[in-house]
């Protein structure tokens, strides 16, 4: 049985401090975070469908998005785990490499 689906995850990136909030209407702490929905099969061998990065009130959860290229800045790695973004990749390289072995064993 294959067990195949998509899903939603968040990870913060750090705090920004307390800034002015327009949903609030109040000073409130802000932090930097990414939403990413992801692939997978078997849960395990995943692969990112779209991701955003947000500067959001802690509160609320509301906030904007800001550009890839800045928030890249923030963090050295990526904070999307491994598997969730080469897991599909992997599969298919075992795969493939199941089959090319066993076409050389005959």
């Amino acid at each position: 049985m294959i067990i195949f689906g998509t899903r939603g995850a968040v990870h913060e990136l750090g705090n920004l401090g307390m800034r002015p909030c327009p949903t609030c209407g109040t000073e409130r702490p802000f932090k930097n975070v990414v939403t990413y929905r992801y692939f997978h099969i078997w849960y395990l061998f995943g692969m990112v469908t779209s991701q955003k990065f947000l500067e959001m009130c802690g509160i609320c959860s509301r906030g904007r998005e800001i550009s890839s290229e800045n928030a890249r800045n923030l963090v050295n790695t990526s904070p999307i785990p491994f598997m969730r973004r080469f897991g599909l990749l992997i599969l298919v390289i075992a795969v493939a490499g199941i089959v090319v072995y066993s076409s050389m064993t005959k």
